[in-house]
């Protein structure tokens, strides 16, 4: 599951250079279709309510095309407005049928992707957003529809012992980011890796846990990560471009049509 920037403002990206990662998620390798699942981000929240940002580019139409599922990712650093979101969970469920259903090419969305990496954060602010989930999962699930959330382990938004009982399809661990800056382990720490991901199924169901990465790993460190992660019975990966207006990393893709 790659995100596809499609917000104009923070990424730069125009419609021709989104058209050609849409394009990519079509691709097959040794008859595998490579990607199944794809975001794009469109959304954040004000008021409690998710809203469509100005600068958004309608691609949820194109991306449905490639034949894989289409979340809308909804992104937000503000405590604040997180917490008017679980304070009326039902007008945020609300707001989703308004902002994304009823807007541009929402026929074609068929999950909501949290991406929520918060300015500030309690210990309660992990039980409310645990409760919160569930609650917003299991309503959009009487609607066909999937909900994932992207988190870090050991912050206190993300209690995956709690997250990890609820009803959310997937959590994405941005732990495995590894890219040797800011105090982040470096691509070649593979026991670091290998901490991560058995650490995050300790809490979660195996169904629910995906990996994330970037595209920064050599081929030699994305087939040690595969190959674990296969051993540990982990299907799934999400891939987030470290340089936005490029084309998705086809050099990877053999490698995913392998999990």
């Amino acid at each position: 599951m790659p995100w596809i920037c499609a917000d104009a403002s923070p990424c730069g990206n125009n419609k021709a250079v989104l058209q050609t990662q849409i394009q990519q998620l079509s691709s097959v390798v040794n008859g595998t279709q490579v990607f199944t699942d794809a975001a794009f981000e469109n959304y954040g929240i004000a008021s409690g309510n998710i809203i469509r940002q100005p600068t958004a580019l309608d691609v949820a139409g194109d991306i449905s095309k490639q034949g894989v599922h289409t979340w809308a990712m909804v992104f937000s650093t503000s405590i604040a407005e997180m917490r008017r979101c679980w304070s009326d969970t039902a007008g945020f469920i609300k707001s989703f049928t308004t902002a994304v259903v009823q807007g541009p090419g929402g026929k074609h969305v068929q999950g909501l992707n949290l991406d929520w990496e918060p300015d500030s954060m309690t210990s309660e602010d992990g039980k409310n957003f645990a409760k919160f989930l569930d609650q917003v999962s299991t309503a959009l699930h009487s609607l066909g529809m999937k909900v994932s959330v992207a988190g870090i382990r050991g912050g206190a938004l993300w209690d995956y012992t709690l997250i990890g009982k609820t009803a959310v399809d997937y959590v994405m661990d941005m732990n495995t980011y590894m890219d040797g800056q800011n105090g982040n382990p470096p691509p070649s720490d593979f026991s670091y890796f290998k901490e991560q991901v058995k650490a995050c199924l300790s809490d979660l169901r195996p169904e629910q846990y995906v990996v994330c990465i970037e595209d920064n790993l050599s081929l030699a460190q994305l087939q040690e990560r595969i190959s674990f992660m296969q051993h540990q019975g982990v299907r799934k990966v999400a891939l987030w471009l470290s340089h936005l207006a490029e084309p998705l990393p086809t050099q990877y893709f053999p490698y995913f049509a392998n999990l």
